[in-house]
């Protein structure tokens, strides 16, 4: 018999996942930029360095490597592979939210599960797709797996907003903080309304910090 609260529980633990992942994402992001730091000022180092042993060579990607200090070349390969493993690590730490709240389904009151199962299932399918893309990012394919993933990303989230203003008035705000972020990182792909992604982002932090702080319950009415 299932405990009372059980799937409240896993709703919060996928709200938990999220935040974490989101957080790691944003350390991948920081060493991103630190590498592209790193790349700047090792190249500038080596072109000053080639220049000062005659213009022509600067032509040669080979001289230009050759001028390069190994110190430089070690602590890219050290970010690229942060870097990598950062990214993998937010895309599993999503895949096992939706993937635990998913399994934790079946425990659901009927009512929750029929406005759930298809948001939910989208979202453990994107998820899915998104942790196979960044393994597979050194090849071509992963890019259009993580294409293909956020489009998923984005109408689970919407979907999940809206059934969650369904379900509970407690979850009445973090639903539509959800939706608004979907209508959002939506509309961020039409020309130059790209900042609008930023917010949309601010808000499904949000929505999924409220869902995690949440305390009431979907027990059948």
């Amino acid at each position: 018999m299932t405990s009372v609260g059980s799937f409240e529980d896993s709703l919060r633990r996928a709200a938990r996942l999220v935040l974490i992942s989101y957080l790691v994402a944003i350390l991948g992001t920081i060493i991103f930029f630190a590498l592209m730091l790193v790349v700047l000022l090792a190249v500038g180092v080596a072109a000053i360095g080639v220049s000062a042993g005659g213009l022509e060579e600067i032509e040669s990607p080979e001289g230009l490597l050759e001028g390069l200090p190994i110190a430089a070349i070690i602590l890219v390969a050290v970010l690229l592979l942060a870097l990598y493993v950062a990214f993998i690590a937010a895309a599993y730490l999503y895949f096992r939210a939706f993937s635990g709240l998913r399994a934790s389904l079946p425990e659901a009151p009927d009512r929750v599960r029929a406005e759930l199962e298809l948001p939910v299932t989208i979202l453990y399918y994107s998820a899915l797709l998104l942790l196979a893309g960044v393994v597979l990012l050194v090849v071509l394919v992963g890019a259009l797996l993580l294409v293909i993933a956020s489009l998923g990303t984005l109408v689970g989230n919407l979907l999940l907003g809206l059934a969650l203003r369904r379900l509970d008035s407690g979850l009445e705000t973090a639903g539509t903080l959800l939706v608004a972020a979907a209508a959002l990182q939506l509309a961020s792909f039409l020309p130059y309304l790209g900042v609008l992604a930023l917010v949309g982002l601010t808000l499904e932090l949000a929505a999924y910090y409220l869902i995690y702080s949440w305390r009431g319950s979907l027990q059948a009415e």
